[in-house]
């Protein structure tokens, strides 16, 4: 009876030890924060090295180097990352407008920039769009990118209104929208202007298209962190660091080397 009582002992404390040791060895393991990325310059596009770079990129890695951690950065749809961030499957997504359903599963820390949404197409569309009822007189589809909010009023009048909704055609990435719009296959886009960066600025510097001065939305965007994955603990270091940052003026250094 006493060697089995020595033996389990011993068992339990090789179990602790062991235990103690991977703890220890998980606590040291850099911080590595899973992050949606897609191949729109100049927010993401992959370098020379085939490294993730870009605006947004900068912006995500000056937040993250501020508390020790790297981004692991993927390209997915943003619609699915939306879902995956939900789920906890990706740790953090970026230029995310913040909205009461996605409150629920997000922690937003931000703003990261002021996000414009506004109509780009081909410089030959001479309709003046002065107001959401004038999309109803451009002489094609609009393509806009699915899980994207542009505004209470655009969404509302999407649901409400046949003849505007039909003007439009969802898909599930920018990246797709933008290939379709270079082949003809839409008229227009519902592009993004972060803090004076356009999305679609080497679109605009081809010179063949333009965009229209309505503004459709007109918003702050953030960092988001999932709620499923990330810990407390580092939303709370993570909020620390968006905090000195700002006081620093990194984020606007950043944004300023882009325009």
């Amino acid at each position: 009876m006493r060697q089995n009582f020595i033996n389990n002992v011993v068992v339990t404390l090789l179990v602790l030890f062991f235990s103690i040791s991977n703890l220890s060895s998980a606590s040291a393991e850099s911080c590595i924060l899973k992050a949606r990325v897609t191949n729109i310059p100049p927010l993401y596009y992959k370098d020379d090295s085939g490294e993730w770079s870009g605006l947004t990129v900068d912006l995500a890695n000056v937040l993250l180097n501020e508390v020790g951690c790297k981004g692991d950065f993927e390209s997915i749809s943003w619609s699915r990352s939306l879902d995956l961030l939900k789920t906890g499957g990706i740790d953090m997504m970026m230029n995310l407008s913040k909205t009461k359903d996605r409150e629920k599963f997000i922690h937003f820390i931000g703003p990261q920039s002021i996000e414009t949404a506004q109509l780009l197409t081909k410089k030959n569309i001479a309709i003046d769009i002065n107001s959401l009822e004038d999309f109803k007189k451009l002489p094609g589809i609009v393509g806009y990118q699915q899980g994207s909010f542009y505004g209470k009023e655009f969404h509302e009048k999407l649901k409400s209104d046949p003849e505007f909704n039909g003007k439009f055609e969802v898909v599930f990435s920018q990246e797709f929208n933008l290939n379709k719009l270079k082949s003809d296959r839409i008229i227009g886009i519902l592009g993004q202007n972060y803090s004076g960066v356009s999305a679609q600025k080497d679109l605009l510097n081809s010179n063949e298209y333009k965009v229209h001065p309505y503004i459709i939305h007109h918003n702050e965007v953030y960092f988001g962190f999932s709620k499923k994955s990330v810990l407390p603990e580092i939303i709370s270091k993570l909020n620390e660091a968006y905090d000195r940052a700002t006081n620093n003026k990194e984020f606007h250094r950043v944004i300023e080397s882009y325009k």
